[in-house]
């Protein structure tokens, strides 16, 4: 009896000792890591995670362990700063931000409900770059920014087709450059007026969307100035092409 309580004894022992000095770490999935060269390009960011989301168009699923990924992840540089945290559903995000190496935020997406979805991307420094905001699954409205923090593009987007409400441009000082903007929904019809960075009328002119061909055609009389004002010359556009053209 007391060699069956000695054996029992020496097994237990032996077994809390495996336990303690065993590397239980070894069991806790660790998420994945990347180098910094291979996931921040210097003008477009961190996009590779746009192939998961898809209110965007993605349609690629991460897998975790053999399975669509579920709930919320996170990834790593390979300095241990924080890349990405994501919430995932059958391996596509709803909701996620990215980082760059220094902790600064990259870019947020939302959704916000059934049908509309918010990006969001940053410069450095957390200064907004652009701001997109979805309607199912296309784009409504676009913001692009300067780093000094001034408008640079601005567009809209009609609901039911592809075609532009409205479309600016502007130079870095906050002159407005370019303005596009749709006068007619019946035709579909526009008006282009560009100007020179000191605000004097550059050109202006009418254009017309044609569904079939979804792209904008040049029509009528299109007038273009110099920087003080003066005509310099006309084109009159039909379908698209110059059938006359003047110079003064």
């Amino acid at each position: 009896m007391r060699r069956i309580l000695f054996v029992i004894i020496c097994s237990l022992s032996s077994y809390q000792v495996s336990s303690q000095n065993q590397d239980l770490s070894k069991q806790i999935p660790k998420e994945d890591s990347y180098a910094q060269f291979l996931v921040v390009d210097s003008i477009n960011g961190i996009t590779m995670y746009e192939t998961l989301n898809y209110r965007t168009g993605g349609d690629s699923i991460r897998n975790d362990k053999g399975y669509a990924a579920n709930g919320w992840k996170k990834d790593y540089y390979t300095s241990d700063k924080i890349l990405h945290k994501g919430f995932y559903v059958d391996g596509q995000l709803k909701t996620y931000r990215n980082y760059y190496p220094n902790g600064d935020i990259e870019r947020i997406f939302n959704i916000i409900d059934d049908f509309k979805s918010i990006m969001k991307t940053y410069y450095k420094g957390d200064i907004l770059k652009s701001q997109i905001k979805y309607v199912k699954f296309k784009i409504k409205k676009q913001e692009e920014f300067f780093p000094n923090g001034f408008l640079k593009h601005y567009e809209e987007y009609a609901q039911e087709g592809n075609y532009h409400i409205i479309e600016k441009h502007y130079y870095k000082t906050g002159q407005l450059k370019s303005l596009f903007e749709l006068t007619s929904r019946e035709t579909l019809k526009y008006t282009t007026k560009e100007f020179h960075e000191n605000g004097t009328i550059k050109a202006q002119g009418a254009s017309s969307y044609r569904r079939k061909l979804m792209s904008y055609l040049k029509i009528d009389t299109w007038k273009y100035f110099d920087k003080s004002g003066k005509l310099i010359k006309e084109e009159i556009y039909v379908n698209g092409k110059v059938n006359k053209e003047t110079s003064y």
